[in-house]
């Protein structure tokens, strides 16, 4: 702090004075902020799993969408084939008599909707193999190498053993745990707000010397009073300053206490909605 004229005291001229302080918390404050600032990063931890899980199952859908539109065409083109050569052979038994030409002109009608059928076939090839470069961040137009074909695995799994297991391991309803745990502990860092913090600093003031008071001699015994010449020598000062915060703002503490119950609510529903959805799903 400065001033713009010196206070003149006893010590000296003071110009300035520079200072020092710390805000403590009480104990209990800090330690609720820390168990929100841990639940939020578990809760983060638990959407990442969230992300993880969905790009595997995208990548995976992906994956199987393409393997079974390679073997539809695969298995398309070998009708074609097959029908062509029946034609041919309808055809030469049409020349000879023994056969209507009605069958040549049904097993063309089939041959072009086979053909109709691949073009509708190798459409979504194109976005597939697009949404599965994205998915492992690649161009989008970077080739897809063949399918291999693969083992069809087999679970015996039971309904009620499928909720269950979502109860206790989905990412989404761990995070909204955390998220609940979260709340609780901001809803009771919000009733510390009654509590004051302290405040302790340190000040020094420096004394600039300046010349001592000269008071006026006595008109009666022509002597000089005797005056302090601690002036001449400018002392330093310094001081201990201790404070407090008075939460006073009793409406705004209040207010910021029924936010953070309404938000652990909202987060308890939230977590309801979620289960629900999700046991909708299996």
């Amino acid at each position: 702090r400065t001033f713009p004229e010196p206070v003149r005291t006893a010590e000296g001229d003071n110009y300035f004075i520079l200072g020092v302080s710390e805000r403590f918390t009480v104990p209990q404050k800090l330690d609720r902020a820390g168990r929100i600032a841990l639940e939020e990063t578990r809760a983060s931890i638990q959407r990442l799993q969230e992300v993880r899980l969905r790009v595997i199952a995208e990548v995976k859908r992906a994956y199987f969408q393409l393997y079974v539109i390679d073997k539809s065409i695969e298995i398309t083109g070998d009708n074609q084939r097959l029908l062509r050569g029946l034609i041919d052979v309808a055809r030469a038994q049409v020349a000879a008599g023994r056969r209507p030409q009605d069958d040549v002109l049904r097993a063309q009608v089939e041959l072009s909707s086979l053909e109709a059928e691949l073009i509708l076939l190798r459409q979504p090839l194109t976005s597939i193999v697009a949404r599965l470069n994205e998915r492992g961040d690649r161009v989008p137009t970077t080739p897809v190498p063949p399918l291999d074909g693969f083992n069809i695995r087999k679970a015996e799994l039971s309904l009620d053993w499928l909720l269950a297991k979502a109860a206790s391991d989905n990412p989404a309803l761990k995070r909204l745990r955390h998220q609940i745990d979260r709340d609780e502990h901001a809803v009771e860092l919000a009733k510390l707000a009654y509590w004051p913090d302290f405040t302790l600093g340190f000040d020094w003031m420096y004394m600039e010397p300046r010349d001592a008071f000269q008071p006026p001699r006595n008109p009666t015994t022509g002597q000089r009073p005797v005056v302090s010449t601690m002036s001449e020598e400018g002392t330093d000062n310094w001081a201990i300053v201790f404070g407090f915060s008075l939460p006073i703002w009793y409406d705004k503490i209040k207010g910021g206490i029924n936010e953070a119950r309404h938000q652990l609510l909202a987060t308890r529903h939230e977590y309801n909605a979620t289960q629900n959805r999700i046991g909708f799903h299996i």
